[in-house]
């Protein structure tokens, strides 16, 4: 048997994410299905940008479930949907739900994707690595559009939260530290 020439690509948006993100969207302000494609492809700048066959359907179990309705019916020009009051509560009630599950189950879950990315570490050394990448990269973030996105007062709050963070296991490191010596 011959392996497909297709090249694999990982599902990286958990099941179910995409109907979430369009109804957040939608409680923001109404929109049609290639204005949420937009929006996606915006967001990830370009990274990804769902198609219709996944798009629509995902609307469509919305809509079917009265989460969301159309703004504009009719055959000139693409529907408009818009949140209604109950998607708006079920999004926060999924949303809670999720973070819960998150909470309860993420580092059994990290174990699994360190041991794949960072084969032959531990699960300590394997989060130090990670760690030290993020530092790594922070003065690239500093200078992303991310984040000239954000308010002069916002900026300072979130330099200012991460100065204390680092101080803080700084400080953690250096007892350790001095307990070897």
């Amino acid at each position: 048997m011959q392996m497909s020439e297709r090249k694999y690509v990982p599902q990286a948006i958990p099941r179910g994410f995409l109907k979430l993100f369009f109804l957040r969207m939608l409680c923001k302000s109404p929109m049609h299905g290639y204005e949420l494609m937009d929006e996606i492809e915006r967001k990830t700048d370009g990274a990804w940008r769902p198609k219709p066959g996944s798009v629509y359907p995902a609307l469509k179990w919305l809509l079917k479930r009265d989460l969301i309705r159309l703004q504009k019916e009719g055959d000139k020009g693409p529907h408009v949907y818009e949140a209604t009051n109950k998607g708006r509560m079920y999004l926060e009630e999924r949303i809670q739900s999720i973070r819960q599950t998150f909470k309860e189950k993420q580092f059994k879950m990290l174990r699994l994707g360190f041991d794949l990315f960072f084969p032959g570490k531990t699960f300590a050394e394997a989060r130090f690595e990670l760690f030290k990448r993020a530092i790594e990269q922070f003065p690239e973030l500093l200078e992303s559009k991310d984040w000239f996105a954000l308010t002069r007062d916002k900026q300072i709050s979130l330099l200012k939260s991460h100065e204390k963070i680092l101080e803080a296991h700084l400080e953690t490191i250096r007892k350790k530290l001095a307990k070897f010596r």
